[in-house]
């Protein structure tokens, strides 16, 4: 099972990319409670690329939680085929 184990280090790595060059996914939210009121429209271009890079952002947290999932399932079984 090392190939698992390989296999999430990868995606690990591929995601902690995404998320180190997009960031995080951006939640709107006012930590004080306040409601916004915006008033002038946002700029198309932005809207697409911000989405896109909100898109990129899951997408790399996505990989890391895969990615540590694989390598547990990795670890369990090699340690199981240890045991035996």
């Amino acid at each position: 099972m090392r190939i698992t184990i390989l296999i999430g280090l990868v995606l690990n790595m591929a995601g902690t990319l995404l998320v180190w060059r997009f960031g995080l996914p951006a939640k709107e939210i006012n930590r004080e409670g306040a409601i916004g009121l915006a008033i002038l429209k946002g700029d198309p271009a932005m809207i697409v690329l911000s989405k896109r890079y909100d898109r990129a952002a899951s997408a790399g947290m996505l990989l890391i939680f895969v990615g540590f999932v694989l390598q547990a399932i990795g670890l369990f079984n090699l340690n199981s085929a240890v045991e035996r």
